[in-house]
C-alpha cells in the first residue's frame, strides 16, 4: 500500500506541477505590466522554476518504488513533502487561503509521507 500512496502523490504532484504552470502562464503572468523586459523574464523563471521543481518531484515520488530500496524510499518522500509543504505554505501565505493549490500541495506531501 506504501507503493501506492507513493506514485499516486507523484501523479498528483505532477498533475499540479502542469496545472501551475499552464494556468500561471496563461491567466497571471500574459497579464503583467509595467514593468522591464528583463524583470518580466525573471518573473517567468522564478514562477516556472517551482513548476519544474514539484514535477521533477512527482517522477520522483512516482518511480521510487520501482528504483530504491526502503531507506531511498524514504529519504525522496520525506524531501519531495518538504519541498511540497514549502510552495503549499508560500501558496496559503500569499493567496491568504483563497486558493486550492496550496491545499492540494499539502494533500499530495501527506500522500507521500503515508508512503514512505
Amino acid at each position: 500500500m506504501s507503493d501506492f500512496f507513493l506514485m499516486l502523490a507523484g501523479v498528483a504532484g505532477m498533475l499540479i506541477a502542469i496545472a501551475h504552470g499552464h494556468i500561471g502562464h496563461h491567466k497571471i503572468l500574459k497579464h503583467v505590466s509595467g514593468v522591464s523586459p528583463t524583470l518580466l523574464h525573471v518573473n517567468y523563471a522564478v514562477f516556472q522554476m517551482s513548476t519544474v521543481y514539484w514535477f521533477v518531484g512527482g517522477i520522483g515520488l512516482l518511480l521510487a518504488p520501482f528504483l530504491l530500496d526502503p531507506a531511498g524510499r524514504f529519504l525522496a518522500a520525506v524531501t519531495v513533502s518538504f519541498l511540497y509543504v514549502v510552495g503549499a505554505a508560500g501558496n496559503v501565505w500569499s493567496t491568504r487561503g483563497r486558493h486550492f493549490g496550496g491545499y492540494a500541495l499539502f494533500v499530495t506531501a501527506m500522500l507521500a509521507l503515508l508512503g514512505r
